[in-house]
C-alpha cells in the first residue's frame, strides 16, 4: 500500500549484466574446412548473440537555448536506458580576411575562407579572432594574404595574396584564381581574377580583359541573405581598350584599368573577406583585402553584453540574438557568469518508451509534458525535472533524485520505491511504495 513520505535510508543501486562468452579459436582453418557449416553456424549464434546482449545507454543533448522551446521528438530508453542532457547551442559565421591584389597588371586577392555551423557552448569564456585584410602589392610585387578568423569550434582562412595569377581563396574553400594572360610578343596583359568563397576566379583573357573574381558564398545568420568574401577582379594594362575584371559578389574589388591616372589602382574589398582587385598597368598597386567578421547567434534573449555587438535577429532569424565582431583583432565571448540552470529550459512534448531507466542530467528545467510509458526507473541528477500533469511516469517506476530537483508542479504521481540521497522533491503528491531519505528537501 503506498505511504506518505518519510526519511528512512535505503541505498539505491543499479546493476549492468555483461556477458560472459566461452573463447572460440577461429584460426584453425583446416578445422574449419572440414566443419565449415559448423563454424559458419558457430560465428553467427556468436555474433547475434553479442549483438542482443550488449545493448547500449543512450545519452542525447537537447536544445533549451531560449529557455521556451518545445520539443516533440519521442525517444524511446531501450533496454539499457536514456540519458537526457540540455545545452545551450550557439550558432556560428566565420569569415577571414580577403587577400590584397597583385600590382602591374595584377592578379585579384582571393576572398576569404567562410565556415558556419553550431556548437554546445558551456558557462565559459572564448577566444575571438578576427582576421585582417591583406595588404595589395606594389611596384610589381604581389598582394599579401589576409589572416584568418577563428570562433568556438571553428575557423576559417585568410585569402590568398595575388601575382599576375588570382589568388585562392581562404580555407575550408580554397577556390583557384584565374590565370593571367600576357600577349605573345607584342604588349598587352591581364590579371586573373582571385577566388571567392563560391566559385573560382576566371582567367585573364585576350585583349586585356582582367579576369573576373569568383563569387564569395551567402548566409542567413542575421535573417537577411548575405554575399560575403568575393574574389578580386584582375587589372588590365591599356587604358582605352580590355577591360578590368569586376571583383565578385561579396566584396570583391574590382581591378585596375589601364596605366594612367587613379584608374590603374586595383579597388579594395569592399565587404567582409572581400579579396583586393588587381593593379593596372604601370605598377598600378594593387587593392586591400577587406577584414573578415565573425558573427554568433543563439535563440532567446540576450544573456549580456558578453562580446561583440549585441543585436536582435530579424526576419528568418526573429527571436534569437546576436553578437557581431566586425573589427580585426583578438575578443573573448564571455559566458563565465551565465547560470545555465537558470537560462535553459524545454518542455517535451513526445513521448519516452521501452524498458530501460531515463537518466536527467540537466542543466536547466525540463517538462514532461505527455504521459511516459518506459518501465525503468527514473534518475533525477541534476537540474530540474518538472511535470506537466498528473502521472507523467508509469504507474510504479522507481524514483530516485541525487543532485537535482524533482518537482511534481502541483500534479501527483504513483511511484514505486522513492529515494532521495540529495536534491528536492516539491510541487505536489507522491504516493510510493518505499521512501528512502538520506539526505535532500522535502
Amino acid at each position: 500500500m503506498p505511504r506518505t513520505l518519510a526519511r528512512v535510508h535505503e541505498a539505491h543501486q543499479e546493476t549492468q549484466f555483461v556477458p560472459q562468452f566461452q573463447s572460440v579459436r577461429l584460426g584453425s582453418r583446416s578445422r574449419c574446412a572440414r566443419r565449415a557449416s559448423v563454424c559458419r553456424a558457430i560465428w553467427t549464434s556468436a555474433a547475434l548473440l553479442l549483438a542482443a546482449t550488449t545493448a547500449q545507454a543512450q545519452t542525447t543533448w537537447l536544445d533549451a537555448t531560449s529557455g521556451t522551446n518545445t520539443i516533440s521528438t519521442n525517444f524511446t530508453s531501450g533496454t539499457a536506458g536514456l540519458t537526457l542532457n540540455m545545452g545551450f547551442y550557439a550558432d556560428y559565421l566565420i569569415v577571414g580576411g580577403g587577400a590584397g591584389g597583385g600590382s602591374n597588371v595584377g592578379g585579384g586577392g582571393g576572398g576569404g575562407g567562410v565556415t558556419t555551423g553550431s556548437t554546445l557552448v558551456s558557462a565559459t569564456t572564448y577566444a575571438i579572432v578576427v582576421g585582417s585584410g591583406g595588404s595589395g602589392g606594389t611596384l610589381g610585387g604581389g598582394g599579401s594574404n589576409g589572416n584568418l578568423s577563428s570562433a568556438l569550434s571553428g575557423t576559417a582562412g585568410g585569402g590568398i595574396g595575388a601575382t599576375r595569377t588570382g589568388g585562392t581563396s581562404g580555407s575550408p574553400q580554397s577556390r583557384a584564381g584565374g590565370a593571367g594572360w600576357v600577349a605573345s610578343g607584342v604588349d598587352g596583359a591581364a590579371g586573373g581574377g582571385g577566388g571567392g568563397a563560391f566559385a573560382t576566379g576566371t582567367n585573364g583573357g585576350t585583349n586585356s580583359v582582367g579576369g573576373a573574381g569568383g563569387s564569395g558564398t551567402t548566409s542567413t545568420i542575421t535573417g537577411a541573405t548575405i554575399t560575403y568574401a568575393g574574389g578580386g577582379g584582375g587589372g588590365n594594362e591599356y587604358t582605352n581598350s580590355g577591360a578590368a575584371g569586376a571583383g565578385g559578389a561579396g566584396g570583391g574589388g574590382n581591378g585596375g584599368q589601364g596605366f594612367s591616372d587613379s584608374r590603374k589602382n586595383g579597388a579594395g574589398g569592399s565587404f567582409y573577406g572581400g579579396g583586393g582587385g588587381g593593379g593596372g598597368g604601370f605598377n598600378g598597386p594593387g587593392g586591400t583585402g577587406y577584414r573578415g567578421v565573425v558573427i554568433l547567434r543563439y535563440s532567446g534573449s540576450s544573456v549580456g553584453n558578453v562580446g561583440g555587438t549585441v543585436t536582435s535577429g530579424t526576419g528568418t532569424a526573429a527571436g534569437t540574438t546576436l553578437h557581431t565582431y566586425d573589427s580585426a583583432g583578438s575578443f573573448s565571448f564571455n559566458l563565465s557568469s551565465l547560470n545555465l540552470n537558470s537560462r535553459l529550459g524545454a518542455t517535451l512534448t513526445g513521448t519516452i518508451s521501452g524498458t530501460g531507466g531515463l537518466t536527467y542530467n540537466g542543466p536547466g528545467t525540463l517538462t514532461l509534458s505527455a504521459s511516459n510509458t518506459y518501465t525503468g526507473p527514473t534518475t533525477v541528477a541534476s537540474g530540474t525535472l518538472r511535470f506537466g500533469g498528473s502521472n507523467r511516469l508509469a504507474s510504479g517506476n522507481a524514483i530516485a533524485v541525487s543532485g537535482g530537483s524533482l518537482n511534481l508542479n502541483g500534479f501527483s504521481q504513483a511511484a514505486g520505491q522513492v529515494t532521495l540521497t540529495s536534491g528536492t522533491i516539491a510541487g505536489g503528491s507522491l504516493s510510493g511504495t518505499s521512501f528512502a531519505v538520506s539526505d535532500g528537501l522535502v
